[in-house]
């Protein structure tokens, strides 16, 4: 159908509309009449109207028109892409780069490998400056805590995920108990601070040693120290380890007094008794309070020794278990003190003083201490007239060669 009726136009008019008129048309549909276009009633009407009215020129022009009107639509498309792509990097940036720093620190944490870095993190999200405020709280009271109870036991809570409960197992450890020698008297002599004072250095060089030979403090007693070798974390030298640390102790100690006397502070020297045995470790204490600690008489015994020292003149009193454990005899040198019945234990014990490193001794020194095993040999075989004349011998080296060191 050509979208009108025939008889309602001549052929002479239907020939002038074509060859007249639709000469200057524009704009029709690719494929349509223009008399149709015209006069058809099938055609939409915006085409008969903008048919009707465009002529070239302005067809033309009004097709630049629409392709700068496309390209400029396209162009803003893309910018406006690109800068709301920015703006959406910039936005995610602002919360996964704090969070990011955030998961850093509570990995470190969980390690307990915290560093001297400072930097505050900082965003303009209110919530993430939250966030960052209260786990920065967290880090430092846990830092806080693991300054009252062993960092072993600190890790090993974190490790395993569970809340700390009442729990203890036995194992061999080595326990070492020292004090200072007349600390009382020296309290007497001092101010508070400087008491104060005096204490934090020597417990602080005294700490650093335990560390760096594996040991765990468990408490401060006054002026006291408890230690342990072998737990929280297992190591098999363990005596051997407790008694480097004894001396190292005394050589630091030996360098403090001299710093302490120029400063006007008294001398100070202290006793140590290890002992190695079986005991309980573990939390101890109540369902609402615990505290890591040892329970045993093994633990017992090494306190009395560090008492024992004061009967007997010596610094560093050891059991007979640690002295034959391990490589300790091979180690350090050390000569028999006495066999003692302590407080609380019907079991003679025999007692050995560490006098120092085996192979840092003089020919003269292991010669004294071998005297020393020997009349105890012969004591202990009740042979005393020659056990007697063994300890005389020795006796008489040991002053000779005092009177050499002195002199």
């Amino acid at each position: 159908a050509q979208g009108y009726i025939s008889n309602e136009i001549t052929p002479s008019n239907y020939y002038t509309i074509k060859t007249e008129i639709c000469k200057d048309i524009h704009g029709l549909h690719y494929g349509s009449n223009c008399v149709d276009a015209l006069l058809g009633k099938n055609i939409h009407i915006l085409s008969n109207v903008t048919a009707g009215f465009y002529d070239s020129d302005l067809y033309q022009e009004e097709s630049l028109m629409s392709l700068y009107f496309l390209l400029f639509v396209l162009g803003l498309l893309i910018t406006s892409s690109f800068v709301i792509s920015k703006d959406t990097d910039k936005i995610s940036r602002l919360i996964s780069d704090p969070l990011q720093e955030i998961c850093v620190k509570m990995k470190q944490m969980q390690e307990f490998s915290f560093n001297d870095d400072k930097k505050e993190i900082k965003s303009e999200i209110h919530e993430i400056n939250q966030l960052n405020d209260s786990f920065s709280r967290l880090q430092t009271a846990v830092i806080s805590f693991s300054r009252y109870v062993p960092l072993e036991i600190v890790k090993n809570l974190m490790k395993s995920k569970k809340q700390a409960s009442i729990n203890v197992e036995r194992r061999e450890l080595s326990i070492f108990f020292s004090d200072i020698k007349g600390f009382t008297t020296i309290c007497e002599q001092l101010k508070p601070s400087e008491i104060l004072t005096l204490l934090t250095e020597y417990f602080d060089a005294m700490e650093e040693i335990v560390s760096d030979t594996t040991g765990t403090i468990l408490e401060y007693v006054g002026d006291a120290i408890l230690a342990v070798w072998n737990a929280p974390t297992e190591i098999s030298d363990h005596a051997e380890k407790s008694i480097c640390c004894a001396l190292k102790m005394q050589i630091k100690l030996a360098e403090l007094r001299k710093k302490w006397i120029s400063q006007g502070l008294p001398d100070v020297y202290i006793r140590v008794g290890v002992n190695t045995g079986e005991v309980f470790h573990g939390n101890l204490g109540s369902h609402n309070r615990l505290k890591y600690g040892v329970l045993g008489d093994s633990v017992n015994l090494a306190s009395r020794l560090e008492e024992l020292n004061k009967r007997y003149g010596t610094e560093l009193l050891v059991t007979n278990d640690t002295y034959k454990k391990g490589d300790v005899s091979k180690l350090y040198l050390a000569r028999p003190v006495d066999i003692v019945v302590v407080k609380g234990k019907s079991i003679p014990t025999l007692l050995w003083e560490i006098v120092g490193i085996k192979e840092n001794a003089s020919d003269e020194e292991k010669r004294i201490c071998e005297l020393q095993k020997l009349g105890m040999d012969l004591f202990l075989q009740q042979e005393f007239k020659a056990a007697c004349n063994t300890f005389s011998e020795a006796d008489m080296l040991e002053v000779e060669h005092k009177h050499r060191y002195n002199g």
